[in-house]
């Protein structure tokens, strides 16, 4: 019934679900959770703001990350995982970084929801293994309740068709 779903794709979407339903927000724009700062410092965003999760864990994001590590001009974030999966320490360390900021992230979230699930879902899902690590790591270090309750952070199920399922729901979820 209450849950934080973080969706990884062009940009960072997400959804957070209270009671069994979705938060809209004052004028419907909740769950921005890919425009929570990261590094205050870091690379602008087209939101205006500097050091968004998005720029750092997007899939888009990835794959800019890995051409700056020199894993090639035309690489997407699928490149980045194929080359992980081959052993390339460069591209792990493009995910281990997106899941670094990821665990902030949830870190913030679950201070402030305490919810008892936190799931991931979007296109880098495969890399699950080279992100999810770093990520729980830093989600644990920096939050107590996460620390010390038994909230849980998971793969989406549905993986990447997430999205097209809340998509179909939301009409019958609109009052």
């Amino acid at each position: 019934d209450d849950l934080v779903l973080i969706t990884l794709g062009t940009g960072v979407g997400g959804g957070i679900i209270v009671k069994g339903r979705a938060l809209h927000g004052f004028v419907g724009m909740a769950a921005e959770i890919g425009h929570i700062t990261i590094e205050p410092d870091g690379a602008p965003c087209g939101c205006g703001n500097n050091g968004c999760l998005e720029m750092i864990s997007s899939a888009t994001s990835i794959a800019r990350a890995a051409r700056e590590a020199g894993l090639g001009e035309e690489i997407t974030s699928r490149g980045v995982f194929e080359l992980a999966e081959s052993g390339d320490r460069r591209a792990v360390a493009v995910f281990e970084r997106a899941g670094w900021a990821l665990g902030i992230a949830l870190a913030s979230l679950g201070n402030i929801f305490n919810f008892p699930l936190y799931l991931i879902s979007g296109g880098p899902l495969p890399a699950w293994k080279y992100f999810a690590p770093t990520m729980l790591a830093e989600a644990r270090r920096r939050s107590f309740t996460l620390r010390n309750t038994a909230s849980r952070i998971e793969p989406a199920a549905l993986g990447n068709e997430a999205g097209l399922y809340g998509s179909a729901l939301l009409p019958f979820h609109t009052s």
